[in-house]
């Protein structure tokens, strides 16, 4: 199994963000992120570029690419992976897939005391959402709720009065506690979640490397 070797860098575009970093570390890293509907396809690689400018390096330097793998858009998951695809099998690099939601929810930890519920939500379409629960640790998170899709019916059940709820996705008579701009996180989480928890998924099999949809999703 190939290691997970520093830096990483990281892409995120499940959602708004069009989103590249360069981790070394917490205390070294550059991240750009361009919040724009509709861009990823045009902007990500040259974010990936100017990234590299900026630090004066480039991918024979990389040690790892970390990709968001879902859930989230279609065609954003699809245009980050493909470019992480590319981009790994030219410079021969390693890729982490990484969990969409738990690199939100470590990033949401991070500003959490520890033990506070909270939810994650975000649509899929008109009735469905994407819903996962969790519970902030120290530097950490755990688990409540396994990630799946939901009907809007299903959630409002879920949202217990006084839980925080981030995403795009929450019923409009329970938004006391709701966060929506904070609904995917940016590359650095990313990068960061491969670094602490991704080391099992490094991977060189790039053909067997897909997003998690968690839903089958109809193309016309």
């Amino acid at each position: 199994m190939p290691e997970l070797i520093l830096p990483v860098l990281a892409v995120e575009t499940s959602g708004e963000n069009c989103s590249a970093c360069l981790y070394y570390d917490d205390k070294k890293h550059l991240e750009i992120t361009l919040r724009q509907k509709n861009v990823h396809s045009e902007k990500l690689l040259q974010l990936i570029e100017n990234l590299m400018g900026m630090l004066d390096t480039n991918l024979n330097n990389i040690g790892t690419l970390a990709v968001s793998s879902g859930p989230g858009s279609f065609t954003g998951l699809r245009i980050g992976m493909s470019a992480v695809k590319g981009l790994a099998f030219g410079a021969s690099k390693p890729i982490t897939p990484v969990p969409t939601f738990e690199a939100l929810a470590l990033q949401i930890s991070s500003v959490l005391k520890p033990e506070t519920p909270f939810i994650i939500s975000n649509k899929v379409n008109i009735e469905e959402t994407y819903f996962a629960g969790f519970m902030s640790g120290k530097n950490n998170y755990y688990i409540t709720d396994d990630i799946r899709v939901i009907g809007n019916e299903e959630l409002a059940h879920k949202i217990q009065p006084g839980i925080i709820v981030f995403g795009n996705s929450v019923p409009q008579t329970k938004s006391e506690f709701f966060h929506n701009e904070l609904s995917v996180p940016t590359s650095y989480w990313i990068a960061k979640w491969a670094y602490r928890f991704g080391k099992d998924l490094v991977t060189l099999d790039y053909d067997f490397l897909e997003p998690a949809y968690f839903k089958n999703f109809i193309v016309r």
